[in-house]
């Protein structure tokens, strides 16, 4: 853009570099996003079906509520029981159970994709005491250990 021009033309020549990069970010976040269709793409193979991770699932929310990491931890790689301890378990434990209390039910779990290549998640949307929390497990695509566990509560 040439600043010497008067002002009147500065004005317009800055709207029309406004306009075109309103326009190219339009056309790159279009691109970007996701189609309906693809977000309900499913992962074309696992080792654990829907019914299996979601008894994974339950088991681990179940030894949660125990307060058990044995049955918490059942499912796990070597792994992932290395990076998350008992003691780690007990202090995350304490204060997820303070915030949402205990676990009640699953309403509904999805599959798909996950970041890491070569692995899938099911996401699992549940219900606690307090309310809502999300549990995503992660696993290899051709094995059945529970590779990453991650829960969040909505509060």
């Amino acid at each position: 853009m040439d600043i010497t021009t008067s002002t009147g033309e500065r004005r317009t020549t800055i709207r029309s570099v406004l306009v075109l990069a309103a326009l190219a970010l339009s056309a790159l976040i279009a691109g970007c996003g996701s189609s309906p269709a693809d977000s309900d793409a499913q992962p074309t193979s696992a080792a654990v079906n829907r019914q299996e991770a979601s008894a994974m699932a339950e088991d681990l929310l179940a030894g949660f509520n125990a307060g058990d990491y044995a049955a918490f931890s059942r499912d796990w790689s070597p792994a992932l029981k290395d990076g998350i301890t008992e003691p780690g378990f007990v202090a995350f434990r304490d204060e997820l159970m303070s915030t949402n209390g205990t676990f009640v039910s699953i309403s509904d779990v999805t599959l798909s994709e996950a970041d890491t290549p070569g692995h899938v998640k099911y996401v699992f949307a549940t219900e606690f005491d307090k309310g809502p929390v999300t549990l995503t497990i992660t696993l290899k695509r051709d094995q059945e250990q529970i590779e990453g566990v991650f829960m969040e509560s909505a509060g």
